[in-house]
């Protein structure tokens, strides 16, 4: 999860600071990279801020959310199933052979089952980072360090700067410190300059950063490493942070609950005579698992300025990144041995693209906690400071609600 401000409905005791380390930090260095998203329903109806919602989705010229349905096929059917009794949503079961008859893009073994859900489809991440959705009131009482792409924050940020908050930009968190033990002793933090990386550099090496708590999200200026006036300091009475898979050199003693996990999505060629059944009314958004722990691809329509139906793998090719100064040289560019653990479930299950060209592929990171939920909660040491993180690659459809309750806890 790489949570976007304009999703706190922050109250008017809040102050806001943003910090964007450099222009090299797309979204590929979080989690909301790579086109589209796919949601349940339930996902969606649980929250009262939902991206649907048609008070969000009216004004807007292009749509936030894609209605086309959404499939979970294999060993994930029966949790779908139960969920969607549970909550009363509109659901249907289908065998494998139904499946493949009903949408002739799949070929999934007769046999399974499937749960198919109409309400489900695709959300569009960017262009809802870029949508102000709601307004936020600042004053001076609290901090939240956030993480965003320089091209994709400016609808948000103007917003946040309107109303008061100051956005410090090209600056990283170099350390931070609550001062005193008590429970409403203020928090600290250094700020340092970062360094400035083209695009084409950050393919090939991202930001440096330090370990520990310091240097987060970006890479030091010459000379600007300790001293000087380079840093800036910032004291506020309560802190939240939301540095994705960055969560680690923030606060270490995340290391082992949060642990980042490299993470690549393709888009496959379709044949000709075939892609339009891989169109947003012929082809549901999916989760397939073959079964209990094993292979699990998910994927999206073909839609949007990228040809190819998209296709991914949970936890892909298992490379977690244990030490956080380590997040610096994660390979971003895709190799062949992620084509072949993307296109072994393409070539299984999607027979129209099995021989078709991996048209693009992206990077991405996951975080993921020993359990797979959510980590929403106090520093340890330290209750004046909330921690949000680790969302294991399905936070993005629920930030909005994560954002909520993070505003909530920090009110004073």
């Amino acid at each position: 999860m790489n949570p976007k401000v304009s999703h706190l409905p922050i109250s008017q005791s809040t102050n806001l600071l943003i910090y964007v380390p450099t222009e090299s930090t797309e979204t590929e260095f979080g989690a909301i990279q790579g086109a589209p998203r796919g949601t349940r329903c339930v996902a969606v109806l649980l929250l009262p801020f939902g991206y649907m919602a048609p008070r969000h989705q009216g004004h807007l010229r292009e749509p936030l959310f894609l209605r086309v349905g959404m499939l979970d096929v294999g060993s994930v059917f029966r949790s779908a199933l139960h969920s969607a009794q549970v909550h009363g949503l509109q659901h249907e079961v289908l065998t494998g052979e139904e499946l493949n008859r009903r949408f002739p893009a799949y070929r999934v073994p007769e046999h399974w089952m499937a749960l198919y859900q109409p309400d489900g489809g695709v959300l569009a991440p960017e262009r809802i980072v870029q949508t102000p959705l709601i307004h936020i009131a600042f004053s001076s009482t609290s901090f939240t360090s956030s993480l965003f792409s320089p091209r994709r924050r400016k609808a948000h940020v103007s917003t946040a700067q309107r109303l008061g908050a100051e956005v410090l930009t090209w600056h990283s968190v170099a350390s931070w410190r609550v001062e005193g033990s008590a429970e409403d002793a203020p928090v600290t933090f250094q700020v340092e300059p970062t360094t400035t990386t083209t695009t084409a550099e950050a393919a090939a090496a991202a930001t440096g950063s330090s370990g520990g708590s310091s240097g987060a999200h970006g890479s030091r200026t010459a000379g600007g490493g300790g001293g000087g006036n380079s840093l800036k300091r910032f004291t506020a009475g309560a802190a939240v942070f939301t540095p994705g898979p960055w969560i680690g050199q923030l606060v270490p003693e995340l290391r082992e609950l949060c642990v980042p996990e490299r993470q690549v999505v393709g888009w496959f060629e379709i044949e000709a005579a075939s892609r339009h059944h891989f169109a947003p009314d012929r082809f549901p958004v999916f989760v397939l698992e073959e079964s209990p722990g094993g292979a699990a691809y998910y994927g999206f329509p073909e839609h949007g300025d990228v040809p190819g139906f998209k296709v991914g793998l949970y936890r892909h090719l298992r490379e977690e990144i244990r030490d956080p100064a380590a997040l610096d040289s994660v390979r971003r560019t895709a190799d062949a041995a992620d084509e072949a653990a993307l296109r072994a479930g393409v070539s299984s299950y999607f027979p129209a693209a099995a021989s078709g060209r991996m048209l693009a592929a992206s990077t991405c990171f996951f975080t993921n906690t020993p359990d797979g939920h959510f980590l929403v909660d106090r520093h340890p040491r330290h209750p004046q400071v909330i921690l949000c993180s680790a969302c294991s690659g399905h936070g993005f459809k629920m930030s909005s609600g994560i954002g909520q309750l993070i505003a909530r806890m920090g009110k004073p």
